[in-house]
Formats: C-alpha cells, sequence, structure tokens
C-alpha cells in the first residue's frame, strides 16, 4: 500500500515489531505510524507476549495479545502501551477508510462492534479481518453474533474471513 502511493495509517503496538515497521517504512512520507494497540477505550494496555517472544521477539510479535487468556501468550510477560479507540480515529480523519485490514488478536469483534454501533461502517470502503474464533474458544459466540449482524446490517464490505 505504501508504495501505491495511499496513506496508510499503521498501528502496532509491539515494541520490537514497531522497530522493524518504522524501519521498513522510513523512505515512505505517506506512512504513519503509531505505537499503539488498537481498542475500544483510548489509555493504557497491556499488551501480552508471545510464549516464545524472547526466542525472536520481532518473529513472535505475531501471536502478542490484549487478552491475557490467549493460549500462546504469557500473563507475566506484558507491557504497556497506549490504546487507541478505532472508531474515534476514523470519526477524527474527517474522510472515508478506503481499505481496513484488521488483525489485533482476539480483539476485533469488540472493535468492530463498537464500529457498527456508531454507524461508521459506512465510512470504511473495505475491511478485511482477521478474527480468532477458532482458536480463542470465547470468541466463537461473540463472532458469529457479529457476522449475523453484519448479514443483517448488508454490510458484506466488511469481511470477517482474511487469514
Amino acid at each position: 500500500m505504501a508504495k501505491s502511493g495511499a496513506e496508510v495509517h499503521a498501528f502496532e503496538p509491539n515494541p520490537d515489531a514497531f522497530e522493524e515497521l518504522s524501519r521498513a517504512t522510513a523512505s515512505y512520507p505517506n506512512v504513519k505510524l503509531y505505537r499503539a494497540a488498537v481498542t475500544t477505550e483510548p489509555g493504557e494496555v497491556k499488551l501480552y507476549m508471545h510464549k516464545r517472544s524472547k526466542l525472536d521477539p520481532v518473529y513472535y510479535s505475531t501471536g502478542s495479545s490484549l487478552l491475557a487468556g490467549k493460549s500462546n501468550v504469557r500473563e507475566d510477560r506484558a507491557v504497556t502501551v497506549e490504546g487507541i479507540q478505532l472508531s474515534r480515529f476514523i470519526r477524527d480523519l474527517g474522510r472515508p477508510v478506503k481499505l481496513l485490514k484488521m488483525d489485533i488478536e482476539g480483539a476485533e469483534v469488540d472493535v468492530l462492534n463498537q464500529l457498527l454501533d456508531e454507524g461508521l461502517e459506512s465510512s470504511i470502503g473495505q475491511a478485511f479481518v482477521e478474527v480468532h474464533d477458532r482458536g480463542i474458544t470465547e470468541l466463537a459466540e461473540p463472532t458469529r453474533k457479529l457476522r449475523e449482524r453484519l448479514a443483517e446490517l448488508e454490510a458484506s464490505h466488511i469481511r470477517l474471513d482474511w487469514r
């Protein structure tokens, strides 16, 4: 996306992954980086690191999560990071978001429900979201309800099947 010239807003709460992302996008003035987690409420949140993060912090950064109960994270290995409320961020942009790609390791359902609650689904052109209902048992029912809600709203532009 950065190479296309699009304005890109990238959120990365994991400190090790953020450093790598900063290096990889340094030559793109159209990329705005936020060392923050996407959340439903602004403020500090705990980011739980992958069990094997000490072996390779960047590689295992993809498994870090805001959910302490996720099976591949350790509750005793967490960092405090800023949380940015996605609905407020989108409203404050003051223009539509053409493409939203979201993989926030289990917090997607709450964030998407908040966007729907606030009527912001029409501000998003296309959304590709990875959900974690297969790997996190307690997300199965909320994810099913979100799929039903999206169908009722005829919000087919928000896809929950990105992997």
